[in-house]
């Protein structure tokens, strides 16, 4: 029995891996790729615990500067209803933005900081469509961010930006990826570190890798 599991896991996983191969190395980029230092969040947007380790992950990378590249990656659990679409409509926002990522790190500080998520949380939208979601989203984009509606609704409906979501979604599953938050330091899940976690928790960990 666990040896049928085992093996329907690793074929479940290298189907991921091989589906679809990113043009580039997936995630969000925030420094510079030649640090001596990688961390990466995968992060559901909708997610409490990933609104509660924001404002230390943002604290660590302003700590260490150039010391530390940083990815996060969406990754919308399936028990958030509207988590998908509003990692979709991230990156509908870089798109828009030219492929530039300010108002990117600002729709995550407007989710995690601001509170924004718990407008999308289950029980703010149990009765609403998936059209009236998206529809809810894009009007808080347009209204708060230099873009259109109709530009916004344009992309949530883009195909090609709905892959960019979904192939977040699949490199996170086939790195074994569960819940949120989840961390990687120089391309190793890190278990020592999780929602509570402080800037001296970090510090321990990355302090010995620059000595």
């Amino acid at each position: 029995m666990k040896l049928s599991f085992f093996l329907i896991s690793f074929c479940l996983i290298f189907l991921i891996s091989c589906d679809l191969i990113p043009s580039r190395y997936p995630g969000k980029r925030q420094g510079d790729p030649a640090a001596p230092i990688m961390i990466e969040m995968h992060g559901d947007l909708l997610c409490p615990a990933c609104a509660e380790a924001w404002p230390t992950m943002k604290e660590v990378l302003v700590h260490y500067g150039d010391k530390v590249v940083f990815y996060f990656h969406t990754f919308p659990l399936p028990y958030h209803t509207a988590s998908f679409h509003v990692s979709q409509a991230s990156n509908v926002i870089v798109k828009l933005s030219n492929n530039t990522l300010t108002y990117f790190w600002r729709y995550l500080d407007d989710l995690y900081i601001q509170s924004l998520q718990q407008q999308y949380w289950n029980d703010k939208i149990v009765t609403l469509t998936d059209t009236e979601v998206v529809d809810e989203i894009a009007k808080y984009i347009s209204s708060n961010y230099p873009f259109s509606y109709t530009d916004v609704i344009n992309g949530m409906q883009d195909e090609n930006i709905n892959m960019d979501t979904r192939v977040a979604w699949k490199f996170a599953c086939a790195r074994g990826i569960y819940g949120t938050p989840m961390f990687y330091i120089n391309g190793m899940l890190c278990s020592d570190i999780g929602s509570g976690s402080t800037l001296q928790d970090w510090e321990k960990l990355i302090d010995g890798l620059l000595a």
